[in-house]
């Protein structure tokens, strides 16, 4: 059976989801689908005969709009596609978009002219609530010490927070949207950036290559000079989508700490006389030092498992807790006492 081709348009443009609007060259509605009624909320048939100014908040963009779309009366011409501010019969807005096409006859003459309406009211909604959360998430990040960034699928740099740039300040120009991380780090390695990729060309290539290696195969935690006396600790996690998140802290302080604490285990180790390392609770050792270790005869992993009062008792008779006691209640720093010493023989 042959079908009418004008009532399949018919009967496609009423079944249309979205508004559809049919005006004459004076912008005069000759007709409009199911949609546009239910849309605007006007009652059957009051549309037509009505001009296009009254669905539009701004009467003026009616005329707009009709001097623009014949405008593009011309071989190749492509459709009208303006967004604006729409407006329902009992005077309420909502925002939407609307495609005008021109209407010819069979002489190529405009004649009138064909409206789909979009009403955009979720999707702004959506658009403004997806900023709101960006926003915070932005707002969250900026305000973390710790660096971040995110890079894509392509292993590209979608974004990175304020301390990530302060981390990798000599590689700054690089660390922009869509950089591709293996040219961050080649820069960062060219500008000296990482100390330990040394100043020569194999052993900048030798760097790269073990960087790039931990950098395909994140499951481990890395530790990163970034300055001469910078220090960061780099994680590096893989997300469903393929992205990965790479987070940066700095450890220069904790690193320095622990030069120090070396240093001064160093120091101790060395000087010839006895320095305990006390708990004033239990009374259990932390540590001793060489020289005690040795006088009292213990390895180096005994002496830490006793209490200091099994080798040092106070000789006046006097127990160790009341010796110490003032110092326990801040009254003083020092406690002074002469003690009979028990070594690991006897």
């Amino acid at each position: 059976m042959q079908k009418n081709p004008r009532r399949l348009l018919k009967a496609l443009y009423e079944t249309l989801p979205v508004p559809v609007v049919i005006a004459d060259l004076d912008r005069v509605i000759s007709d409009a689908n199911a949609a546009a009624y239910e849309v605007f909320g006007f009652g059957d048939g009051e549309l037509i005969g009505q001009l296009t100014s009254a669905l539009y908040m701004d009467p003026d963009v009616a005329s707009r709009l009709r001097a623009q779309a014949l405008g593009l009366v011309s071989p190749g011409s492509e459709r009208l596609i303006v967004d604006a501010v729409f407006r329902r019969k009992d005077g309420s807005a909502f925002e939407g978009q609307i495609a005008v096409n021109v209407i010819l006859d069979d002489n190529d003459t405009p004649e009138g002219f064909v409206g789909i309406i979009q009403d955009l009211t979720q999707v702004r909604a959506s658009q403004t609530e997806r900023l709101r959360i960006e926003q915070i998430l932005s707002g969250a990040l900026a305000t973390i010490k710790e660096g971040f960034a995110v890079y894509d699928a392509e292993d590209r740099l979608v974004m990175c927070n304020d301390a990530y740039r302060d981390i990798y300040a000599a590689s700054a120009p690089v660390l922009v949207p869509g950089a591709r991380f293996e040219d961050i780090i080649r820069f960062g390695v060219d500008n000296g950036q990482y100390p330990k990729a040394g100043v020569s060309k194999e052993s900048r290539d030798a760097w790269f290559r073990a960087r790039m290696a931990a950098h395909a195969d994140p499951r481990d935690v890395i530790v990163q000079q970034v300055g001469p006396e910078r220090w960061v600790q780099v994680e590096e996690r893989w997300m469903d989508n393929g992205f990965r998140v790479g987070i940066r802290t700095d450890i220069s302080g904790l690193l320095k700490m622990k030069s120090e604490t070396e240093r001064l285990g160093t120091i101790l180790e060395a000087v010839s006389q006895e320095i305990y390392v006390i708990d004033p609770q239990t009374w259990l050792l932390r540590s001793a030092n060489r020289q005690a270790r040795d006088h009292l005869g213990y390895g180096d992993g005994e002496i830490v498992t006793l209490r200091f009062t099994a080798f040092n008792l106070p000789a006046n008779g006097l127990s160790a807790d009341a010796m110490i006691a003032a110092g326990r209640q801040g009254g003083q720093r020092f406690a002074t006492y002469q003690a009979v010493q028990r070594r690991k023989d006897g």
